[in-house]
């Protein structure tokens, strides 16, 4: 489970992987190393944890987009492994408020858009939460809102799951 430590400036941590990847014998583009960053919400630890899968899927000289979609895919797939202990011992209203979050994530947790996607009351959505939270499944960020704090766990809930609970 990684550090919460916040985000690196998204300017600092292009710098970082572009040079990295260009010291690692791997370059790749500054869009590339932007993509890296956004997909792994500029967290270091999930933002290093794509890079370093998509440096070592690299069929080329470089890292490219491909590469990086590869490497989503495979971080996604491994979740599974993670994500079945993780999901599956939880009582059905934390699993509903898990995969709301996961669909969209939401500012307010009594607000009446999360009531309805969760099929939860406002109050138990709030006990779940705090459940989630103290598990370290959910986080809340200034600019979304509660979410799901690992951004693949999160494709995993999505695509394994459908959203659904």
């Amino acid at each position: 489970t990684p550090l919460a430590i916040g985000t690196i400036p998204k300017d600092e941590m292009v710098a970082f992987l572009v040079k990295r990847s260009q010291t690692g014998g791997r370059p790749m583009l500054e869009d590339t190393a932007e993509q890296i960053y956004e997909l792994g919400r500029g967290v270091p630890y999930w933002v290093q944890e794509l890079a370093r899968h998509a440096f070592s899927e690299a069929e080329h000289e470089w890292i490219d987009e491909t590469d990086v979609e590869e490497a989503v895919r495979v971080l996604t797939e491994a979740q599974e492994g993670l994500g079945v202990p993780l999901y599956n011992p939880l009582s059905p209203h934390p699993k509903k408020v898990l995969t709301a979050p996961a669909v969209q994530p939401t500012k307010e947790l009594g607000a009446a858009e999360l009531v309805t996607r969760s099929g939860v009351a406002a109050s138990t959505i709030r006990d779940s939460v705090e459940k989630l939270e103290g598990d370290e499944l959910v986080e809340l960020d200034n600019d979304a809102g509660w979410r799901v704090a690992n951004p693949f766990f999160e494709r995993w809930l999505l695509e394994s799951l459908g959203g659904a609970n």
